[in-house]
């Protein structure tokens, strides 16, 4: 099960084409399996009947209408190119007609089974599906976030005040500071600095938090790509965000090529990535 957004790289796919993520859930009997683009969803959700149907037509590798032992198989060769392990591709293609599209999962078998190729024929699916499969959770997670972050900056400042409290004591008792912080041996005295600023600029962590700078610092970090999938996670702040989506094409899944290359594209990729 993988109830988290995670970014694919089909294979064949042109540049213009943006990042893409996937979630999925499998059960004993079927899947459901959503995309997006982070400006629509697409989305299957298949269930026994018509998984065992699919496979009759498609004359899979594995024979799913054999047994409960062979269905688990063939679902748990899915969902591993789904989440990119090894000897896996994925292709994404698209019919002549409609606005579904092919997420072509393909997985190498043993001798003499070849690989195994399943086509996730996916819909794209109403606003209100973007709403609830993004926005609403990524709200709902900034404002988790928000609230730890408050909650954190409360306590550190909880602690800056014990801190403050001990140093005043080691003070008072003419303790010099660097016999507990030895990275503050041989600092100067100044009349203009407390003991305890002119050892925070040898001991980290020593210093009061600021907590200014510290939003300042995590704000201005952009994230790679990498990193787009915590995104959706996590949902941090990104200056240059739109451009995830502005600055590749909107209408990516029309310049898919047809489901009628896939042998060749399938051929290409068993070469490269198999």
């Amino acid at each position: 099960m993988c109830a988290h957004w995670i970014p694919i790289k089909p294979v064949g796919l042109s540049e213009q084409c943006p990042q893409l993520f996937v979630k999925y859930t499998f059960h004993s009997s079927g899947y459901t399996v959503v995309l997006t683009d982070l400006s629509r969803i697409f989305a299957e959700t298949i269930e026994r009947r018509e998984l065992l149907g699919r496979a009759l037509n498609e004359n899979t590798s594995i024979d799913p209408t054999e047994d409960a032992k062979q269905l688990k198989i063939f679902l748990e060769k899915i969902k591993s190119a789904l989440a990119g392990e090894a000897g896996t591709a994925l292709l994404l293609l698209k019919p002549r007609t409609g606005e579904e599209i092919i997420l072509r999962t393909v997985s190498s078998l043993p001798e003499p089974l070849g690989r195994l190729e399943w086509p996730i024929h996916l819909s794209l699916e109403p606003p209100e599906r973007l709403a609830t499969e993004l926005v609403v959770p990524a709200f709902a997670s900034l404002y988790n976030k928000a609230l730890q972050l408050s909650e954190l900056i409360t306590y550190i400042h909880d602690k800056d005040h014990v801190i403050s409290k001990l140093l005043d004591r080691l003070e008072q008792s003419g303790t010099d500071i660097s016999t507990v912080f030895p990275g503050a041996a041989g600092v100067k005295s100044s009349k203009k600095a407390t003991p305890r600023d002119q050892a925070a600029r040898h001991v980290r962590g020593l210093g009061p938090f600021d907590a200014e700078q510290w939003r300042h610092n995590v704000t201005d970090v952009q994230p790679s790509g990498e990193k787009y999938g915590e995104i959706l996670q996590q949902v941090r702040e990104s200056k240059d965000s739109a451009d995830i989506i502005e600055s590749k094409s909107l209408s990516w899944w029309k310049d898919l090529k047809l489901l009628s290359e896939a042998g060749d594209l399938t051929k290409a990729c068993t070469n490269t990535h198999l």
